[in-house]
């Protein structure tokens, strides 16, 4: 048995690392944390073999701290990489995330002790039958072949990362939300495989910064700046890390969103980001957490303010979920669970690429308890939210949007949304939670038009955001995240 002792406090660095000699014919390695257990949120688990390959990554989180690396991934533990054991030195190392030592660590101090052998450990929690860290991860599988509206969740957590849930738990819950896809977006640690189910998984990682969350989407394996974000607590380094990670994702063809941008402690704060670059933004993320409802709103009056200057960025959902069903925020009556809100994605057949073609292209309606499915019509063509549609002859034409809402709670009120302003609609109730959208919108001929739905019950809380057809071009003279953030402060008081 070996062992080795990391020392944590404000004062030691947030990533150490020591080496330890692996003998000829191990054919598994095994390991274990000692350490107060309200510490393990603060640190990461990484081992290093003796080509210097990370072979397993892993926040301490939730579990029994008991791992294994083995040569299969039903043999290895979740966050590992399974193969040959092979000798020679290898290296462990405790990374303490910066921004939890800012949150949660205070003045106090603790001992990690991470303990290593060939003995086997029941891991309590294996990879699963898929290696996606093997190229074994297929984007174009067809799960579905029908056509239509998919539903899923962008943003989850499990025991990899800060969750409370296994995976195998998380994918029963998914199942009884309805669900058809699946998201993972551990706290900068990305999953090397998973479990066979029937629910879609598109591999992710929300990379957890002190100047903002974002989620990465398609990626199945870790950006280059990953390990170097976790180590830095200067925010002059995080930006330029940020900065290159948006641009691999560009390059990659991985899509990234903007997570939770006006949510308590984590607000969005990197102002330089060029909006050029901003694609996607979380207008809902757990709406059973305290600060979330209004974090949310604030969202959405920002994404339309966006759009007003002629930005074309669309709105997501994500349950953000960390916790077990049993449990609820503080004054929360209800749990906060994966496919709380639902996000809806329409897609030609259920597949990963199908799923990132549509996702970039805006054909998303983020639900919460309903569920709607929306299209618009214009000169006899049919066009998704999302979409652009371009300028017809009439000085003014009319732009048809139909579509039915099931689940609808009583008095529930329909708005059209556009740059002139938030209107409340009427429209058919079929039954029983079951409404029809008929409308005929007028569509004039500016340069810059957009129009966007949203269903909310009589006292305004949120139960549907369409992203918003356009049409044409409008150049603002806001350039950055910051300065739409000033602007749009400014037009909220004006209107108050």
């Amino acid at each position: 048995m070996k062992k080795r002792v990391f020392h944590i406090s404000k004062k030691d660095s947030c990533y150490q690392e020591a080496s330890f000699t692996v003998p000829p014919l191990w054919n598994r390695l095994s390991f274990s944390l000692e350490m107060p257990e309200q510490a393990a949120r603060l640190c990461y688990l990484l081992i290093y073999d003796s080509h210097g390959r990370l072979r397993f990554h892993h926040q301490a989180g939730y579990g029994d701290w008991k791992y294994q690396l083995g040569i299969d991934g039903m043999s290895t533990s979740l966050g590992g990489i399974p193969g040959e054991i092979e000798p020679g030195e290898w290296k462990a190392a405790i990374c303490c995330f910066s921004e939890y030592i800012d949150q949660y660590l205070g003045d106090a101090e603790f001992d990690i002790v991470v303990r290593l052998s060939d003995k086997f450990i029941p891991a309590e929690e294996s990879v699963g039958e898929r290696l996606w860290c093997s190229g074994d991860y297929d984007f174009e599988r067809l799960f579905q072949q029908k056509e239509g509206w998919f539903c899923g969740d962008f943003h989850t957590h499990t025991r990899l990362s800060d969750g409370k849930e296994t995976v195998r738990c998380a994918m029963k819950k998914a199942g009884k939300m309805g669900m058809d896809f699946y998201v993972p977006t551990e706290h900068n640690v990305v999953h090397t495989g998973w479990p066979e189910t029937d629910i879609m998984i598109l591999p992710g990682v929300e990379i957890t910064t002190c100047l903002g969350h974002f989620n990465i989407f398609g990626c199945t394996g870790a950006p280059s700046q990953l390990l170097d974000i976790m180590k830095e607590a200067g925010e002059e380094d995080i930006w330029k890390k940020m900065k290159y990670t948006i641009r691999e994702c560009e390059k990659n063809g991985w899509l990234w969103s903007i997570n939770h941008p006006f949510l308590h402690i984590w607000k969005w704060l990197y102002y330089d980001l060029p909006l050029k670059h901003l694609h996607l933004m979380e207008i809902v993320n757990d709406p059973t957490y305290g600060y979330a409802p209004e974090a949310n709103d604030e969202a959405v009056s920002f994404l339309d303010y966006l759009w007003k200057h002629g930005y074309v960025v669309f709105g997501l959902g994500g349950s953000d979920s960390h916790n077990l069903e049993s449990e609820r925020y503080e004054g929360a009556t209800e749990p906060s669970i994966p496919g709380d809100p639902a996000t809806l994605v329409y897609m030609n057949g259920l597949s990963p690429d199908h799923l990132m073609q549509g996702v970039a292209a805006g054909h998303v309606i983020v639900c919460r308890y309903i569920r709607a499915e929306v299209s618009f019509y214009y000169h006899g063509r049919q066009f998704l939210p999302g979409d652009r549609i371009e300028t017809g002859n009439a000085a003014e034409d009319l732009l048809y949007c139909k579509g039915s809402v099931t689940g609808l709670p009583e008095e529930a009120e329909l708005f059209l949304v556009n740059d002139s302003g938030k209107k409340k609609i009427s429209w058919s109730k079929m039954g029983s939670q079951l409404g029809e959208i008929d409308l005929e919108i007028p569509w004039g001929q500016g340069d810059w038009q957009w129009t966007r739905l949203e269903i909310r019950d009589p006292v305004g809380k949120f139960l549907a955001y369409l992203n918003p057809v356009y049409r044409g071009e409008h150049h603002s003279g806001c350039k950055t995240f910051g300065e739409a953030v000033k602007g749009w402060q400014k037009h909220r008081e004006k209107n108050v």
